[in-house]
């Protein structure tokens, strides 16, 4: 929101934080409308995750490439 410093107050006192946008088709620049702060285990976990879910994505394709 216009004139809302949380956003930019939580980011300036965090070492790693989740940004979530929000973006309309006719716009060229989202907006950001969430943001929460990660301790570094968080951070570590969250890595974990797209870490696994890339290697299950990466796994489907080559199963399904070798089937065509």
């Amino acid at each position: 929101m216009p004139g809302d410093d949380s956003i930019v107050d939580l980011l300036k006192a965090s070492s790693h934080a989740i940004i979530f946008t929000e973006a309309s088709s006719n716009e060229d620049h989202p907006t950001v409308i969430s943001a929460i702060n990660l301790t570094d285990d968080e951070l570590n976990d969250e890595k974990e995750k797209m870490i696994r879910a890339a290697t299950a994505a990466d796994t489907a394709a080559n199963h399904l490439n070798k089937e065509n």
